[in-house]
């Protein structure tokens, strides 16, 4: 997979709430239905793999290192890491 040039901002990051926003500066139209948002921990162990929204709910994840990664359906993807406080 190729790494995107699309600017998404994750916050707040670190984060100590139950919701993380998602914000991005490209309009993906229609694509942003082949959108795909996934929570990994730092052993590569997939915790959550969820439809693209601008918020989503991460009350269920320990406090730790994450790796969230939005994956476009050309295989692109940004991948950042959250620190869940």
């Amino acid at each position: 997979m190729q790494q995107s040039h699309f600017a998404f901002k994750i916050y707040p990051n670190p984060v100590s709430q139950s919701l993380l926003y998602i914000e991005s500066t490209y309009d993906f139209g229609y694509n942003k239905n082949n959108m795909e948002i996934q929570i990994s921990d730092v052993t590569g162990r997939k915790v959550k793999k969820l439809p693209f929204e601008d918020q989503i709910d991460i009350s269920d994840l320990q406090k730790g290192i994450y790796f969230f990664s939005v994956e476009l359906g050309e295989g692109l993807m940004h991948i950042e890491k959250i620190i869940v406080l």
